[in-house]
């Protein structure tokens, strides 16, 4: 007796973009995150201009 199962699951692809802290200074330092989740691929993002900001790392992939 042969028996298979397929599962057919297709999670929906989601983005979100979060950041450390709700309320900063200008002396603060604030994480901006941006994950993509569910995706068969993520080429060809562009995170916003930062121009107001002092970039102190990144961008990282995980």
């Amino acid at each position: 007796m042969i028996c298979s199962i397929a599962w057919n699951t297709q999670a929906q692809t989601e983005f979100t973009a979060s950041v450390s802290s709700s309320t900063v200074t200008t002396a603060d330092r604030i994480e901006l995150v941006f994950e993509l989740s569910n995706a068969s691929s993520a080429s060809g993002f562009r995170a916003p201009s930062m121009s107001d900001f002092k970039i102190l790392g990144g961008p990282m992939q995980s």
